[in-house]
């Protein structure tokens, strides 16, 4: 009779052992499918890749498109934009007030 208890925690320590064994192999089983996965996705995409710059064409075989020449206006001839001077004053006060601490900051 004393041996049953024994038996019973011998058992339960061996099939949780073989449960730990067989959980670690298929861990190690699924980490090599996604490396597998990872590898044949980083394939196809260089593949994608490599295609993709084969199948353009030369410079020298395509027409190049008409590109403006665009000069830099003259200093006195920049475009400036409107602001009122509501705007302006706004905007000072909103960085006076972002300027503060958020403890010191008034409504």
């Amino acid at each position: 009779m004393v041996f049953m208890p024994i038996l019973l925690v011998i058992i339960v320590i061996a099939s949780v052992y073989a449960n730990y064994n067989k959980i670690a192999k298929q861990r190690l089983e699924d980490e090599k499918k996604r490396m597998e996965r990872r590898r044949s996705a980083k394939k196809t995409f260089d593949e994608a890749q490599s295609a993709s710059v084969r199948s353009v064409a030369p410079v020298s075989d395509r027409i190049a498109p008409q590109q403006s020449q665009r000069t830099a206006a003259p200093a006195g001839q920049t475009v400036r934009p409107r602001v009122s001077v509501k705007d302006m004053r706004s905007s000072v006060i909103m960085a006076e007030i972002l300027n503060k601490p958020v403890s010191l900051r008034g409504k």
